[in-house]
């Protein structure tokens, strides 16, 4: 079921209308499959954990250890659901263009698209929050329909 929770809210607007975030019971639900989740995109993005603490809103590191230790037990707020949902799409857009080990590297990659000028997106992403994350999965589904 985690997995069908995921693809629900990372395909919100394309496939069936958006979730409610402000029912503190949908974010219940949707909330420790997304941990789950962007944990182990993390882990094959090779993160560090203050980069993982930033990509999520800048939360403590020790909260985030919390979360991956107890997923379920946890409760993301609007925000959080939002940056989860937006890394599950940029990975999900990576392991569509490109092999799985280049879509796994990107994300840490200087890059001088002007959107990143010359970070990593992971860098400008951690610096610009959901506007920048939001820019990079329209970047990058602008890519993939390209294709």
């Amino acid at each position: 079921m985690s997995h069908n929770v995921v693809t629900a809210y990372s395909d919100v607007g394309r496939q069936q209308s958006p979730p409610d975030l402000h029912d503190a019971a949908t974010r219940k639900e949707l909330s420790g499959a997304a941990i789950v989740t962007v944990a182990g995109i993390f882990d094959l993005w090779r993160l560090t954990n203050e980069s993982a603490c930033d990509l999520l809103g800048g939360i403590s590191d020790r909260t985030w250890q919390r979360w991956k230790r107890q997923p379920d037990s946890h409760v993301l707020d609007q925000d959080q659901l939002t940056r989860a949902s937006l890394i599950i799409g940029i990975h999900r857009a990576l392991r569509t263009l490109y092999s799985k080990a280049y879509a796994d590297a990107w994300p840490t990659i200087d890059d001088e698209y002007p959107l990143f000028d010359g970070r990593s997106p992971v860098r400008a992403m951690s610096l610009g929050g959901i506007p920048v994350m939001h820019a990079t999965r329209q970047l990058l589904d602008g890519w993939r329909g390209a294709r």
